[in-house]
């Protein structure tokens, strides 16, 4: 399990990314916010940019 630091959108909480059967996913381990999208990938207007899995 990888932890980003500080990488929460919601809380800047820690985000572990999560291997579950299909695609793996990010979730806060303080609140439980969670994404597809890697963390820390915000474009400079504050957008999130998409990440291939491939």
């Amino acid at each position: 399990m990888r932890l980003h630091s500080k990488a929460c959108p919601r809380c800047r909480g820690d985000v572990a990314r999560v291997e579950d059967i299909g695609d793996p996913y990010y979730s806060c381990v303080q609140c439980g916010h969670v994404s597809y999208q890697q963390p820390g990938l915000a474009r400079p207007d504050g957008r999130t940019e998409l990440v291939s899995a491939r």
